[in-house]
């Protein structure tokens, strides 16, 4: 059997928060993008660990509900998927491949990731739901109690720290940023290298 793990953000779905920031400027939430990204950060940590999330937050500030809405329909659109991800997951999954995601995730964003038609079907270890993030090592080893056959695999993300945590816990990792893709030839290459490598672990 065939195992292999990808992170979500910048491996298979882009992340651009910066719609989302503007809003919070526009709707005088926070005075500037700069304090606007600091909110973010603030709040990500508690997020992904599932002690809250981004409506919970937004509601602290007794908002107009159109306003609220039009927030939050920002918040959801920071992450928006790669094509060429999707077609790589889907091969693999032609493959007989066994695909899990681990990924530091809140509730909001995990529910597009159960939404689509293809990565619904794959095994899924978020955050939000464990208590605990990468590169932490719990995080890691209460994926590997519940799914001991992935011990070994390729393992995909985009952060060096939670690399290193991998290898440590003994995955083959992999870093890949679909952010440092800024063409198509960088793209069609990283692609190629990817796929070696996971067809080659």
């Amino acid at each position: 059997m065939k195992f292999v793990i990808f992170d979500i953000g910048n491996v298979i779905a882009h992340v651009n928060f910066s719609v989302f920031v503007s809003s919070l400027c526009d709707n005088k939430i926070v005075k500037s993008c700069e304090e606007g990204y600091k909110l973010l950060e603030q709040i990500q940590p508690y997020q992904d660990l599932g002690l809250t999330n981004v409506k919970r937050e937004l509601s602290r500030f007794n908002l107009d509900k159109k306003i609220e809405s039009n927030i939050l329909l920002h918040w959801m659109e920071t992450v928006s998927f790669n094509q060429k991800s999707l077609n790589l997951i889907n091969d693999l999954i032609i493959e007989k491949y066994n695909i899990a995601l681990l990924s530091n995730i809140g509730p909001e964003h995990a529910s597009i990731i159960r939404n689509n038609d293809l990565l619904k079907k794959l095994n899924h270890h978020f955050s939000f739901e464990i208590g605990a993030r990468k590169p932490s090592k719990i995080y890691y080893q209460s994926f590997l109690m519940d799914n001991p056959l992935y011990k070994g695999c390729a393992f995909i993300d985009d952060r060096y720290e939670n690399l290193e945590m991998a290898e440590k816990c003994g995955f083959k990792s992999y870093h890949f940023d679909l952010d440092k893709l800024t063409d198509e030839e960088s793209m069609k290459n990283a692609f190629y290298d990817l796929n070696s490598f996971i067809r080659n672990v």
